[in-house]
């Protein structure tokens, strides 16, 4: 999270500035709770949607954050990057919404020494089980209850991996380490911008797992990835 401030502005990093307003404080995003991956109820689908959906948005734009980040300690950074990302579309007259995925990437044991490989490798199951199924669950009913409304999403670290589990749960990563089966896989999900910065994901993911960008039509206008050290 402490790099996530700068996710859209590597992005975007060709469009003018916009001025800040230093008085904007974390409701200008709308959280919402993912947890290990669960699915959604009825209810608690529209409880998440409602304050989104109640602002009419032209873009949608979806941040999710990476590995070992308690709880409550998006509130800050998300504030931040979604005042950038609104005022962006604001300067232009598009009518904006930001959602900020909150999903429990801190594991007991990630700092000890002897626990973190078991810890990570528990969180990018975790990581993919989020993307597959309560995010895609989201963004489904995103496109069923505003189909005009225009999809982005923001990956960091491991956010990338819910992200591309999303867009794309068909990918075969081969391993074992996804046991969930996918919220509607067949059904594909469309994007304007898919980001994914400081991906944990391998750089030839897409080429390794023979995914297919192209379906009935492209999911995502613009792929762009940064890959860790």
């Amino acid at each position: 999270m402490r790099n996530l401030k700068t996710l859209f502005c590597l992005v975007l990093a060709c469009l003018p500035a916009a001025a800040q307003d230093k008085t904007a404080g974390p409701g200008r995003y709308s959280p919402v709770w993912l947890g290990k991956g669960e699915s959604l109820s009825s209810e608690q689908l529209d409880k998440s949607l409602a304050p989104i959906l109640a602002q009419k948005p032209e873009h949608l734009v979806v941040l999710v954050h990476g590995y070992g980040v308690p709880k409550d300690d998006t509130k800050e950074d998300y504030a931040k990057v979604s005042e950038n990302v609104r005022e962006i579309f604001e300067s232009r007259g598009v009518r904006s919404a930001v959602l900020g995925v909150e999903w429990e990437s801190a594991i007991p044991g990630d700092q000890v020494p002897w626990q973190t490989e078991d810890a990570y490798f528990t969180a990018i199951s975790r990581a993919r089980t989020v993307g597959r199924v309560p995010l895609r669950q989201l963004l489904l009913a995103v496109e069923q209850r505003s189909p005009s409304t225009k999809l982005d999403v923001l990956g960091h670290s491991l956010g990338c991996e819910v992200s591309a589990a999303c867009l794309l749960p068909e990918i075969n990563y081969g391993d074992d380490l996804v046991k969930s089966a996918a919220f509607m896989p067949k059904q594909d999900l469309y994007f304007q911008m898919v980001s994914l910065v400081g991906s944990d994901l391998d750089y030839d993911i897409w080429y390794k797992s023979g995914v297919a960008f192209h379906a009935k039509k492209p999911r995502t206008r613009m792929l762009y990835m940064t890959i860790s050290p």
